[in-house]
């Protein structure tokens, strides 16, 4: 049997600033949020000015990730009318999100966590996850090929993003970061 791979507090601490880099970069303000590969809250940081939703929802993105194996806007296409995971939300009792913006990180093949962002629209709190995920090791990635965007072939990583749906958040503007170690 393999072991679970962990990650340490230095390296939570990066993937949660790289995510906050990535939103300061899209001038929008963010909750980042990490949990372990058992859904368990590692670290948590809100930007000054971030929505209060966030606190919520980013937390939320990074467990319903991790508890399905799957990003969460996979997840939201497949909750779609006809999808495979139709009515999951409900199912859950709103335990699980299917927005985009929560991103596994893998190691080896195995989920060793995953990040969850909220604050911009769908597609910004995804690409800060994904600075995030990518942030996990000092060369980018554990494992390359699982972290790239679903339908993505990890040769050609640098062509266009698959679209997105945006769910109607506002971006936020600004940046000052505050993290509170898990």
């Amino acid at each position: 049997m393999r072991q679970v791979p962990e990650l340490d507090d230095a390296e939570a601490d990066r993937v949660i600033q790289a995510a906050l880099e990535q939103a300061r970069q899209l001038a929008i303000k963010v909750s980042a949020a990490l949990v372990d590969s058992g859904g368990q809250l590692k670290r948590f940081a809100r930007m000054d000015g971030a929505e209060i939703a966030g606190v919520t929802l980013a937390p939320q993105k990074a467990f319903s990730a991790v508890a399905n194996s799957a990003d969460t806007d996979e997840l939201g296409r497949q909750a779609q009318p006809g999808g495979d995971l139709y009515g999951i939300e409900a199912a859950s009792g709103g335990a699980f999100t299917v927005v985009g913006g929560g991103v596994l990180i893998r190691s080896d093949g195995q989920i060793a966590g995953a990040v969850g962002v909220s604050g911009g629209t769908a597609a910004e709190d995804r690409a800060c996850a994904q600075a995030a995920a990518h942030a996990w090791t000092e060369e980018g990635l554990q494992d390359e090929e699982a972290a790239l965007p679903v339908g993505l072939d990890p040769r050609t990583a640098s062509a266009a993003q698959p679209d997105l749906q945006d769910f109607g958040q506002p971006a936020r503007r600004g940046a000052k970061p505050q993290v509170q170690a898990g």
